[in-house]
């Protein structure tokens, strides 16, 4: 898993919201990986970056989910459902995780995996990892992002 100081891969994914590029915003982005749209720790990990969302933007700070199990259709619904107002990617074939350094379960999947990166100027300012820790992930997120 990259950590902080290691360089940001670059990437571009199709999400709920169009087209989103890593590294076309002005300040910090947030990427959060989680496992299953719907679940109740994912729909809480997704709740709390939505309702931190105005913080994360009097920051210039962008958030970015992406769901390694779930498709876009999916993406869709759940997005709808729970009023997200940031865009939300699937990364199903695991290409985006991968680039993050991120394995599951015995290192053999990403499919598994609850991971979230601060990034900055091309590089990990802060990475949060734990499964069942999603509010850390948005407490985290937001800590770093105010200290840039």
């Amino acid at each position: 898993m990259l950590n902080p100081g290691d360089e940001a891969p670059e990437f571009t994914v199709e999400t709920t919201d169009g087209s989103y590029t890593l590294g076309e915003a002005k300040g910090p982005e947030v990427v959060f990986f989680f496992p299953k749209a719907g679940s109740k720790v994912c729909t809480s990990e997704a709740c709390g970056f939505r309702d931190s969302l105005e913080e994360f933007k009097d920051h210039e700070a962008r958030v970015l989910g992406i769901s390694t199990n779930d498709g876009l259709e999916k993406l869709e619904d759940f997005s709808r459902e729970h009023d997200l107002d940031y865009p939300v990617a699937s990364d199903v074939d695991g290409k985006v995780a991968d680039r993050f350094g991120l394995k599951g379960l015995l290192g053999l999947t990403h499919r598994g995996k609850r991971a979230t990166f601060v990034v900055d100027d091309g590089e990990v300012v802060a990475a949060t990892k734990g499964l069942l820790s999603s509010d850390r992930h948005v407490e985290d997120s937001l800590e770093a992002v105010r200290e840039r």
